[in-house]
């Protein structure tokens, strides 16, 4: 399957609308129908590319990552597949994206909060941490999925449509 970059396009710009001052998305390449990175590009931490960039890399196939970074304010917080937390309101309202397998959820705000994680359940992604975007298309399996018919299955997805939400440690979700 082929990554969607239109759907990345659209994800930047709901990331970008508000953004604080002086946010630039921390977009990294990522490996064909993989959730790596394109080592061939360097490191990921400094091979930053632009939208445009971006955007044909996936139409050469390949998928894309956004990294919150150690010194921007983006704080990505990954749900994992645990049936408890896969409703959208397990989290404040805020831009979101849907995973691959249709279970996980990533949020995303602005904020300074550190990276904690618990097993299981997911990871606060916020300083040097990157997750993969909106658009790119990762292999799946059906037994993976709660709809082996869904035709999103593979891809990550925007979930909701909205611009990044501030968010304070205390807004997380009590398992953080």
């Amino acid at each position: 399957m082929d990554p969607r970059p239109q759907e990345l396009q659209a994800f930047v710009q709901l990331l970008t609308d508000t953004a604080p001052d002086g946010y630039e998305p921390h977009l990294i390449a990522l490996e064909e129908g993989g959730k790596g990175p394109d080592l061939n590009r360097g490191s990921w931490k400094e091979a930053n590319l632009s939208l445009p960039d971006a955007v044909a890399h996936m139409r050469d196939g390949g998928n894309v990552g956004l990294a919150a970074m150690e010194d921007d304010p983006l704080v990505i917080v990954d749900l994992d597949d645990d049936e408890e937390i896969i409703q959208a309101d397990a989290l404040p309202h805020t831009l979101m994206v849907r995973s691959r397998s249709r279970r996980g959820i990533h949020g995303f705000y602005w904020g300074d909060v550190p990276n904690p994680s618990k097993p299981g359940k997911g990871e606060i992604r916020a300083q040097n941490q990157y997750v993969v975007a909106a658009g790119s298309h990762v292999h799946t399996a059906e037994e993976e999925a709660p709809d082996p018919e869904d035709p999103d299955l593979g891809y990550y997805t925007l979930l909701v449509e909205e611009e990044p939400q501030p968010i304070t440690k205390d807004q997380l979700p009590a398992f953080f």
